[in-house]
């Protein structure tokens, strides 16, 4: 396994929302606010875009997939400093 480089939370915030343009599911509007460590990966947070009632709109599972395509790319290579 190769080492993850440790790097502060908010140039690791700057990094996801550039690449996350790579994402085929990417959106207009898309934007992670906050990241945190969870074991091995992160979790991203940002707009989830829910319907009035708080259930899942269909921009809330492009939200859901342009997360984990971030989580899947830059957990291997980063971890957030303490």
């Amino acid at each position: 396994m190769v080492a993850r480089t440790p790097i502060a939370k908010k140039d690791l915030i700057a990094i996801a929302n550039r690449i996350m343009k790579e994402c085929d599911d990417y959106i207009d509007g898309i934007e992670v606010i906050d990241i945190r460590n969870s074991n091995e990966a992160f979790v991203f947070s940002g707009e989830y875009f829910l319907n009035e009632d708080g259930t899942p709109s269909p921009k809330t599972i492009a939200v859901f997939n342009v997360f984990k395509f971030l989580n899947t790319h830059l957990s291997q290579l980063y971890i957030l400093e303490e």
